[in-house]
């Protein structure tokens, strides 16, 4: 993560994370219509923020949206997304196939960041205990309404023209749908196993996915520098226009 990772020494998620969801599901937000759907006073959230600034952990807040949107917030703040936008062409190319590729999807998984990882993993736990059924008939939060919200807030691409964008969207939200239906197939892939097919390949079909990533991936690279070429070029314009 391109943000400081706000770690405790021996931890391997931000801190943030796990308590904010934990407060989520103190305050009732299992029970609660809306959940991570509905805003909050952009008071309160501010507050609340300035708190976890200051490794203030004592809440006198109730009204659980608020913590519910502080993790959106914070997860919207990463200056690099938890699924780094350097891989955001290849997932959305995985969901567009429209169809669970296990092979693709490893090597997705592998190449991510540790600390995104986990932080990936340990958020897709505590959002597939949400559209369990028992709590879907009051929150109506169901999976496709989850992919939804936090579609944007975990998948973007700050490069893309707005037509694009909005044709990506079914696209970003299938992907997240996909996360929550591999969840259970990625948690017993130690990154051992990961990282030792890998470089062996192990069949055809990991090779092409393999392949394929990092086609897709040395793709956005050359995107980005020319967006960034084409951005100094203007600023340079601009600059001897003044």
């Amino acid at each position: 993560m391109a943000v400081t990772k706000e770690m405790d020494a021996n931890a391997t998620i931000p801190y943030i994370v796990p308590l904010l969801c934990e407060k989520v599901k103190e305050f009732n937000g299992f029970h609660t219509e809306g959940i991570f759907r509905k805003s909050a006073s952009s008071a309160d959230l501010r507050k609340l923020r300035n708190k976890l600034r200051m490794k203030n952990f004592t809440f006198e807040e109730q009204n659980v949206h608020i913590f519910a949107n502080c993790l959106k917030t914070w997860l919207r703040s990463l200056e690099d997304p938890l699924i780094p936008e350097l891989y955001y062409d290849f997932c959305v190319e995985m969901a567009k196939q429209g169809k669970l590729d296990k092979g693709q999807f490893e090597v997705f998984f592998s190449q991510l960041p540790a600390v995104n990882r986990e932080t990936l993993k340990y958020l897709v736990h505590f959002l597939r205990e949400l559209i369990q059924p028992q709590y879907v008939k009051t929150t109506l939060m169901t999976l496709d309404n989850l992919a939804i919200v936090f579609g944007p807030t975990l998948l973007r691409s700050e490069i893309l023209d707005p037509n694009t964008a909005l044709m990506n969207t079914h696209s970003e939200k299938k992907f997240i749908c996909f996360i929550f239906f591999l969840f259970y197939y990625l948690l017993v892939l130690s990154y051992k196993t990961i990282t030792h097919f890998l470089p062996k390949v192990i069949n055809t079909k990991k090779k092409r996915a393999r392949t394929l990533f990092y086609e897709i991936t040395e793709r956005k690279i050359k995107t980005r520098q020319k967006c960034f070429d084409q951005k100094k070029l203007c600023d340079g314009i601009a600059g001897s226009q003044t």
